[in-house]
């Protein structure tokens, strides 16, 4: 089964053995945020509407928080725990504690975020930037100390004073604190995120990326290249998705090279 958000406010459910379509639910402005949660059976959708809507997966019985304030940028969801970013802050929301008054803790950062990504393994979240940083968010009180930092993304060829929106970040799951991010010239960088070392650095895509992501063995990395509407050297043409193998061992041995300076 797939679930994907579209522009006409609806959420299609893909039935992939059977080829069947059905909708999940729909919001009142453009959907762009989904995420499925395994310990609920909750498809969580967002949109900007400015809401989260909560879809049970074995009904049609929904829930919903209302007046968020402010359009919904990104989502992620990890275990129990989602993000939710809403400008310059990420509203972490418990799914165990949906059914009386909600109350959601707030992480408040200085950069207008693009998008949001959690991880169990890092016990927090990173987010991307417009102003082209990551900024890496520890939760729980087992890390009260270390509050977490960021630092810049700049491709290769560039100085680290260029400045370059980061649209997308995915975990490699198969290696502790591993990312890729997705920038709007076209470049997707690997990083040892707990280190802040740049890894490896893929061909530049076509356009610009407006999403990416490991399949669930990290072993293929497929990337949407399209035109975004964010910057005018953008080229407006036909969206492509790429898929690239990704070397694990190679991975690693970037991680303990001491060739993979800190950024």
């Amino acid at each position: 089964m797939a679930i994907s958000d579209t522009f006409d406010l609806k959420f299609p459910r893909y039935d992939m053995r059977l080829g069947n379509i059905k909708a999940v639910g729909n919001h009142d402005d453009i959907a762009t945020c989904v995420e499925y949660s395994e310990e609920t059976c909750q498809v969580i959708t967002a949109g900007w509407d400015k809401k989260v809507k909560f879809w049970d997966a074995r009904s049609a019985s929904s829930r919903c928080l209302n007046n968020l304030g402010t359009e919904v940028e990104s989502m992620s969801l990890s275990g129990l725990s989602l993000m939710v970013a809403l400008n310059s802050s990420v509203h972490v929301y418990d799914l165990r504690y949906l059914n009386g008054s909600v109350q959601a803790k707030e992480h408040a950062m200085d950069i207008r975020i693009k998008c949001v990504r959690s991880n169990l393994d890092i016990e927090g979240f990173v987010v991307g930037s417009a102003d082209g940083k990551v900024s890496l968010k520890y939760l729980g009180e087992s890390n009260t100390e270390n509050a977490g930092y960021a630092f810049k993304c700049y491709p290769k060829n560039r100085g680290r004073h260029h400045v370059v929106v980061v649209n997308d970040i995915a975990f490699r799951l198969s290696v502790r604190g591993v990312i890729v991010t997705g920038d709007n010239e076209g470049y997707a960088t690997i990083w040892d995120v707990l280190n802040r070392k740049r890894l490896m650095e893929l061909p530049r895509f076509p356009n610009s990326i407006a999403s990416l992501d490991f399949n669930h063995g990290g072993q293929l990395l497929a990337t949407a290249s399209s035109y975004t509407y964010k910057e005018a050297t953008e080229r407006e043409e036909l969206p492509q998705i790429f898929i690239d193998h990704i070397n694990e061992e190679h991975i690693k041995s970037a991680i303990t090279s001491s060739s993979s300076k800190r950024v």
